[in-house]
């Protein structure tokens, strides 16, 4: 991971335990949520892997945050919690890993308390603005 702008990054990466095709699509689709809200737009990244050997372009790997001051921990936790709870027509796993190594996972099928997911997303998040401050 590294840091963009100085500011630390939570790593977010998406299974669906189906295909990988499919878990691209829910990567890019919780891609697109988080750049929906206002404090988040600009600081969400969609990044790849390498390609395979033979294949045509990078494979989606993860959601990269940007995390800093301004309360964007709350925003973060929020916007996960809300997109796994919304509209999953699936099991969907995400894992959210500061760049110290911290992770949280959280399973949508275990995510009927969006609070519970607000919390440990925070959890992340706010050590990472903590170090981004000082």
């Amino acid at each position: 991971m590294g840091e963009t702008d100085t500011h630390p990054e939570l790593r977010l990466s998406v299974d669906t335990g189906t295909d990988a095709e499919y878990s691209q699509d829910r990567l890019r689709s919780l891609y697109e949520w988080l750049n929906a809200e206002d404090a988040l737009r600009g600081s969400a990244r969609l990044r790849g892997a390498p390609p395979a050997a033979g294949s045509m372009g990078a494979v989606l790997e993860s959601v990269t945050v940007a995390v800093g001051s301004g309360g964007i921990a709350g925003v973060l936790a929020r916007s996960v919690a809300m997109w796994l709870v919304q509209g999953r027509r699936s099991d969907v796993k995400v894992t959210v890993v500061a760049e110290d190594g911290r992770r949280v996972e959280v399973d949508v099928h275990r995510a009927r308390d969006p609070e519970a997911v607000m919390r440990q997303v925070a959890y992340l998040a706010r050590g990472q603005e903590t170090s981004a401050d000082g």
